[in-house]
């Protein structure tokens, strides 16, 4: 059975090859390159579930150019908090709170739920921030397993405060 040290090394890992991804998509040329790296990111997921990222192949020169602008707005997503649930079905359930890839991010974003799976720690399951000022703060799931009981909270690990009074809120609840 994994640790929740093993799931923290996981998405941190996740973190670094997907915004390795992300440069490689707005500056590399080689479309085998970009692939070959989006692949490697892709495998992190259960089936069912992929990377966001995407780009047709045999981009043309001028695009390039363009996207340096938004290379220039993206940034590696924060990782806020991590609680680890006893979940019925998979063990040891793993949810992630992250930022967007976006330069200045340092808002709740997504959800990331990692459990082990035949080929080790997956992300199984992603749900995204819905926010309503003043009334919380809801996830819509994005893809992979619906989850609607987690189980039993056993251990919490914060790593960086949100900056939105709302998320703020979860991010001290447990």
């Amino acid at each position: 059975m994994e640790t929740i040290d093993q799931a923290v090394a996981f998405i941190r890992t996740y973190i670094e090859k997907e915004y390795d991804t992300e440069v490689a998509h707005y500056t590399e040329r080689d479309d085998s390159v970009f692939k070959a790296k989006l692949t490697e990111l892709n495998k992190m997921y259960a089936a069912g579930l992929t990377s966001e990222i995407y780009r047709p192949k045999g981009v043309p020169e001028s695009r390039f150019k363009r996207w340096q602008k938004q290379l220039e707005q993206t940034q590696k997503r924060v990782l806020f908090q991590v609680k680890k649930y006893n979940h019925p079905d998979h063990e040891s359930l793993y949810r992630f709170y992250l930022s967007s890839t976006q330069l200045g991010d340092d808002t709740y974003f997504t959800c990331f739920y990692l459990a082990n799976t035949e080929n080790g720690l997956k992300i199984v399951s992603q749900y995204n921030v819905s926010s309503d000022q003043g009334n919380g703060i809801s996830w819509n799931w994005r893809g992979g397993l619906k989850l609607d009981k987690l189980g039993e909270l056993v251990e919490v690990r914060q790593f960086q405060t949100p900056t939105d009074p709302e998320h703020l809120k979860e991010y001290e609840a447990e």
